[in-house]
């Protein structure tokens, strides 16, 4: 389909995502829905205070900074990696993103593994979006991915890999796959 499809779909996520934030962002996340409060009780059940648990559902719908996957495989994707470290930090600028002091703007996280590359930029998706200082950033993104050279993944999607620590003789079945990086 393309990054034509891909656009489609992602304008598609974009809009449900809106709608699901309308939904959920109330003046008391725990009560957004009871049904999510209780499944999540249920989950926890002894392991938070009383007090902690409107800092919980808070944390819950806080928005993600921007990270990317980079594939050094390529010349591009090391390119990519040179000008993230590089021009893409904005050194004797300040940038504010949605009203929040952005610096650094990108880093690499230092986590993981082998020959992964990854790169946090430390706004939102709408910071990144939204500001025009990071629209360079975000246009040399937005082409990467399309080329292949970059996946959006967040870095907490990037974590269960580290803990199963899956060799190649292994077997594995993600029950959670949807189409992106995994299916590629």
């Amino acid at each position: 389909q393309g990054c034509a499809g891909a656009k489609r779909q992602r304008i598609d996520a974009e809009a449900a995502q809106r709608h699901w934030k309308a939904v959920t962002r109330v003046q008391d996340p725990a009560k957004a829905s009871p049904a999510f409060t209780k499944y999540y009780r249920a989950q926890f059940a002894g392991l938070l205070k009383a007090d902690e648990w409107e800092a919980f559902f808070r944390a819950l719908s806080l928005d993600l900074p921007v990270t990317v996957r980079l594939n050094v495989n390529t010349l591009a994707g090391m390119a990519l990696d040179h000008r993230l470290a590089t021009e893409f930090q904005f050194h004797g600028q300040t940038i504010q993103a949605l009203g929040t002091p952005v610096l650094p703007v990108a880093q690499r996280l230092h986590w993981p593994p082998d020959r992964t590359v990854a790169w946090q930029i430390n706004t939102n998706r709408m910071g990144l979006k939204k500001t025009p200082a990071l629209e360079p950033l975000h246009l040399v993104l937005n082409r990467e991915m399309c080329l292949g050279h970059l996946s959006r993944q967040e870095a907490v999607s990037m974590i269960p890999a580290l803990f199963l620590d899956v060799r190649s003789a292994h077997w594995a079945l993600d029950m959670c796959a949807s189409p992106g990086s995994k299916t590629r």
